[in-house]
């Protein structure tokens, strides 16, 4: 039973980091986004790995919850989900990185920088300039970046 609620809590943290994530998410893309939109630029920023990942967690924690009802009944069920609830939040407070921390702006900048890189060099102009419009949006000097990287593979 203690191995199955060290279980329980380390779910709880990656529930928790996924929600921060997703809360950091939404806070960009809204504060880059010229629109009254509710979610702004958010699902055009969100690193494509993280839904997957999304997939992944869920389906874990929904085995863990039924396991958790299976094994020690429906009150102790219960209580598992309030818990996992309570143990999430309380992360999110207390050890994980805040919505606007830099962590998380710079893991969503590294991938928009990413997929701008794999845009290019697969030739696709329309989607490497929306990206280079989201980068430009972020405070992120593209063209610059792009005509020194241009400059350097010619001087090769």
């Amino acid at each position: 039973m203690i191995i199955y609620f060290i279980g329980l809590y380390v779910v709880s943290l990656l529930l928790g980091y996924d929600s921060a994530f997703s809360e950091a998410t939404l806070m960009i893309g809204k504060s880059i986004s010229d629109t009254d939109s509710r979610t702004g630029y958010q699902d055009a920023i969100t690193p494509p790995i993280l839904s997957i990942l999304g997939f992944v967690l869920y389906g874990i924690v929904l085995a863990w919850v039924v396991y958790g009802f299976i094994k020690y009944g429906w009150l102790v069920g219960l209580g598992i989900i309030v818990g996992l609830l309570f143990l999430m939040s309380l992360n999110k407070v207390i050890l994980l990185p805040k919505k606007d921390s830099e962590h998380f702006r710079r893991i969503i900048t590294r991938s928009i920088i990413r997929r701008h890189a794999d845009y290019l060099r697969d030739g696709d102009e329309l989607r490497a300039s929306a990206v280079k419009m989201l980068l430009e949006r972020l405070d992120i000097p593209v063209s610059e970046f792009i005509s020194e990287l241009k400059n350097d593979n010619r001087g090769q």
